[in-house]
């Protein structure tokens, strides 16, 4: 099935509310202090703070706390109400949607991670504290969401979910610790798949659309399919060329991506389900699940030189999208593919 030219990566909307919760607060508090000292110019707020700035450190818990509390009700509200519960269990989703769901963990907990530390020294924490809190708020934050999903009957906590958590993290910490910057970044990118809306799916006693399958699953608008759709994914490993050139002439900011996606993903572990009791499997070869393979240059923007405390916190918050570029593609049906007169997103 052909693609849209342009490909997504995505968090799925119960791991996003995480990401989406730091990232307000980044801003919120910002806000806030402004707020309370409108002398102070907004380049100011910005920059972090040399020493221990106890009004930004407690305004930033404080927010965060809150917001933490806010969402985690709102989200049972919205999302795990309208399902049946059960008591804890476990549920083992290792393989499930290629992958792709393990790497939206992953890179969630990378960057929120990456983003608490840097907040942290925003306060003026030391390195060795704001180290720390890189590592427990997203463990809490993004630990929650499991164990609801350990009380839902539909869903079930997953270890391996934890797990992936975890390495995320860990991606974040032990550069941290060891670099102190990330030089390597873990990124997405995202557009919707396009569907043919004649495309049929035979099942025992009826026959349905691909069409109506894709929306059932990823949905009917456009900002749901941002969100959910899994055929589009699309993860990044971001390094320096530089680095992996012995020293070249190549500024500082230029990286080399290597993505991993999949596609035709529809359903959790194959490509059959069940509607009003009926069953549906997709035998068409050409509709077969497979991966893909990528490699794109890309942009590293918190290497770009500015003087601006606003664009620095621009550039760190963007710096989780890969760029749209031409990218060389490797899948398990056709082979090679180039995208050099196209950008690749």
């Amino acid at each position: 099935m052909m693609k849209f030219l342009f490909r997504s990566n995505l968090f799925s909307p119960k791991h996003l509310k995480s990401l989406l919760i730091i990232v307000v607060i980044y801003f919120v508090a910002g806000i806030n202090l402004n707020a309370q000292n409108h002398s102070t110019n907004f380049n100011s707020i910005l920059t972090p703070a040399d020493t221990f700035n106890s009004t930004r450190f407690y305004s930033i818990a404080g927010i965060g706390t809150g917001a933490y509390l806010i969402s985690s009700a709102g989200l049972y509200n919205a999302w795990y109400k309208n399902y049946a519960q059960t008591g804890f269990h476990t549920f083992n989703d290792w393989g499930e949607w290629e992958f792709q769901d393990k790497l939206g963990h992953f890179t969630t907990a990378w960057f929120n991670g990456y983003l608490i530390h840097s907040m942290m020294r925003w306060t003026g924490l030391n390195q060795k504290k704001s180290l720390l809190a890189g590592i427990i708020v997203p463990t809490v934050f993004l630990t929650t969401i499991e164990i609801m999903d350990g009380f839902s009957e539909k869903w079930g906590f997953s270890t391996t979910d934890i797990g992936a958590n975890l390495l995320g993290v860990s991606a974040f910490a032990l550069q941290q610790y060891y670099w102190n910057e990330q030089k390597i970044l873990f990124k997405f990118s995202t557009f919707p798949t396009r569907i043919d809306p004649e495309i049929q799916v035979m099942g025992a006693g009826g026959t349905t659309t691909l069409k109506k399958r894709y929306d059932d699953l990823y949905g009917k608008d456009f900002l749901a399919r941002l969100l959910k759709d899994y055929n589009g994914q699309t993860t990044w490993v971001s390094f320096s060329l530089k680095s992996i050139t012995g020293g070249l002439n190549i500024p500082d900011w230029l990286n080399i991506a290597v993505g991993y996606s999949g596609e035709n993903i529809f359903g959790g572990f194959d490509n059959s389900w069940v509607d009003n009791n009926i069953k549906y499997e997709i035998t068409d070869p050409s509709l077969q699940r497979y991966h893909q393979f990528l490699i794109s240059p890309d942009i590293n923007w918190e290497k770009i030189n500015t003087n601006s405390p606003f664009l620095k916190s621009l550039f760190k918050l963007i710096n989780i999208v890969k760029i749209p570029a031409p990218a060389i593609e490797l899948n398990d049906l056709e082979g090679i593919r180039f995208h050099l007169y196209w950008l690749y997103f």
